[in-house]
């Protein structure tokens, strides 16, 4: 079901956490393409330094944040997910060079409720997670609160660009698990 807007509506978002449990343990293997261009054009447009602090909301398997943590020496960075199984295999990822620890601070969360103090982080970005927020006006709120000023927003979202992705919407969209 759906909401005017073409959102999943909120009954569907426990539709979305199952279907990306089951996704979980190959998501990074089987979109690897996707997952490859999306953090490589997002971080292109998101400029991180040093000691700053950068919050992914829908962070999946954490491919982005480790990214950004190799790029970025000193970057803080905060993952936050809808999806247990997905934070359980970015936890279980490691960024090279620090084998003994995964490189964010990973949370269970809606974006809609960011379990942050207001103005705590310098940057945040969404990848592939925006067209699944069933209020889309609350999360940005969430996200503008806990944004310092002057802070960096950037939401990547072209779910309909990539066919795969566009079935895979549909199917969730008519009830699929």
């Amino acid at each position: 079901m759906r909401e005017p807007s073409g959102r999943p509506a909120p009954a569907a978002r426990e539709a979305v956490k199952d279907e990306y449990a089951r996704l979980a343990g190959r998501y990074e293997e089987r979109w690897a393409g996707y997952v490859r261009a999306t953090n490589s054009r997002t971080l292109a447009r998101l400029v991180l330094r040093p000691g700053e602090t950068l919050l992914d909301v829908g962070c999946g398997t954490g491919a982005l944040l480790r990214e950004a943590v190799r790029e970025v020496p000193g970057l803080r960075a905060l993952g936050l997910d809808l999806s247990a199984a997905m934070l359980r295999m970015a936890r279980a990822a490691r960024s090279p060079g620090s084998p003994e620890a995964p490189p964010a601070l990973l949370v269970a969360a809606d974006a809609a409720g960011l379990p942050l103090h207001a103005e705590s982080a310098d940057a945040v970005v969404s990848v592939s997670s925006f067209h699944y927020w069933p209020d889309p006006d609350s999360a940005l709120a969430e996200i503008v609160r806990v944004l310092r000023p002057a802070g960096r927003l950037v939401i990547t979202d072209w779910c309909a660009d990539f066919w795969a992705c566009r079935l895979l919407d549909l199917w969730l969209g008519i009830g699929g698990r």
